[in-house]
């Protein structure tokens, strides 16, 4: 992908934010883009070495407030010759209101009750995770006690169980990483492919 290229992709994606911030975005990525040039690399290199442009895209999608894509939304439909809603959508909207707020309502709340579940998960794997440490702890204390007292073949229960307490929690700990960050990538996709519907891909 050239520059060309490049540029256009990315001020296709950006539609949907005011075009002053889209406009300042592709300047600054084709600023960067002559500064690796100048530093001898390739038109085609730099472009390679800034990065994916949809990745890009969703990163400046994803800090973009939602009030600012609302509002470039309705600036665009005011903006638009037909000048407004027509008499009969407007009348359709009044009359069935009773009906498409429920089930917006609906939705939205499944939404939620969905996200509200995923983190339930991710706060009951580290739950887990604290327990099986704090399991293998007891087991060591408990261990030193048995060891103490003479007991050996209890402590070697002791031992095993705290040894595998702490292996499981290690494995733990690597789950609860990958599933955090899997739990943050569906948030972040949800929330920019939100914003990418609010936003529309049309501008005058």
């Amino acid at each position: 992908m050239n520059k060309e290229e490049f540029l256009n992709e990315l001020k296709k994606g950006l539609l949907g934010i005011p075009k002053e911030d889209s406009d300042e975005r592709v300047n600054f990525y084709s600023e960067m883009i002559d500064d690796r040039i100048e530093e001898g690399m390739s038109e085609e290199e730099a472009v390679r070495a800034i990065g994916d442009v949809n990745s890009i895209i969703s990163q400046i999608m994803a800090e973009t407030p939602m009030t600012t894509i609302v509002k470039e939304r309705v600036n665009r439909e005011k903006e638009k010759k037909n000048g407004g809603i027509s008499p009969l959508a407007l009348i359709l909207i009044v009359l069935l209101f009773p009906l498409w707020i429920p089930i917006v309502a609906v939705i939205f709340g499944l939404g939620i009750a969905l996200f509200a579940t995923l983190w339930a998960l991710v706060v009951a794997f580290y739950a887990v995770t604290i327990a099986l440490v704090v399991g293998g702890a007891g087991s060591i204390v408990w261990v030193l006690g048995m060891l103490l007292t003479g007991h050996l073949f209890s402590a070697g229960l002791g031992i095993g169980a705290g040894l595998f307490c702490i292996g499981l929690a290690i494995l733990m700990v690597f789950g609860c990483i990958a599933f955090t960050k899997g739990a943050i990538r569906l948030t972040v996709d949800v929330i920019v492919g939100i914003k990418k519907k609010v936003s529309g891909k049309e501008r005058d």
